[in-house]
């Protein structure tokens, strides 16, 4: 993955993709718009903005924040509730 800007601890600029590393790095992946990487000289793991296509990917963000806040509201309620 190239880069506009270097690696803020080598300088390099060769980036590949790195994986999310869990439900919450996936969820900032979804509703930000952004996808982690890392710095192939150093290993240095940092994020960077994915470009936007709009139309598709505001419904799929406007039903996955829905889906968030019906999940807690769920389980609000079953603590609550308990």
């Amino acid at each position: 993955m190239a880069s506009l800007l270097p690696c803020p601890v080598c300088s390099n600029n060769q980036f590949f993709q790195s994986s999310n590393r869990n439900f919450f790095e996936k969820i900032r992946t979804i509703i930000f718009f952004k996808k982690p990487y890392r710095c192939h000289e150093c290993g240095y793991r940092g994020w960077i903005q994915l470009p936007i296509k709009f139309p598709e990917l505001t419904r799929r963000r406007i039903l996955i924040l829905f889906m968030i806040i019906v999940s807690g509201f769920i389980i609000s309620q079953l603590l609550i509730g308990s």
